[in-house]
């Protein structure tokens, strides 16, 4: 039994997959995100997840990215906006959001970064081989 109400989120060429961890919760995301606005159908999850790991005294969020082919520069702007989320929650619910990404991808490599040097408070990188 998990401790959060969060449903896997199904969309034509993307998929972001939830799962429980000992620190709060893990989304995989499997496939590409190439719309055009993708905030408008992502951010509403990405909102559920925030208030269900301030809700829960969740310490991290981690972001499985590694099976994400393709992100555009709009969709890196929502993670942008999930970082704002964050940090305007109060100080002692902050968690962190924890990004697993693949070196081998550019995308991930250059934007997780610059992600991680923009809230180094509430980002912490892992980079896979």
């Amino acid at each position: 039994m998990t401790w959060y109400d969060v449903s896997p989120l199904l969309h034509p060429g993307v998929k972001i997959l939830p799962k429980s961890t000992d620190k709060g919760i893990e989304l995989e995301f499997v496939g590409e995100i190439s719309m055009e606005n993708p905030s408008k159908i992502f951010f509403p999850y990405v909102e559920k997840v925030h208030r269900e790991a301030l809700e829960h005294g969740a310490s991290e969020v981690c972001l499985n990215l590694t099976k994400l082919s393709y992100l555009n520069s709009s969709g890196i702007l929502m993670f942008m906006k999930w970082v704002k989320l964050i940090q305007g929650a109060p100080p002692d619910l902050h968690y962190m959001l924890h990004i697993v990404y693949s070196k081998a991808i550019a995308w991930q490599r250059v934007g997780m970064r610059t992600l991680r040097k923009m809230a180094p408070s509430v980002v912490d990188l892992t980079e896979m081989e």
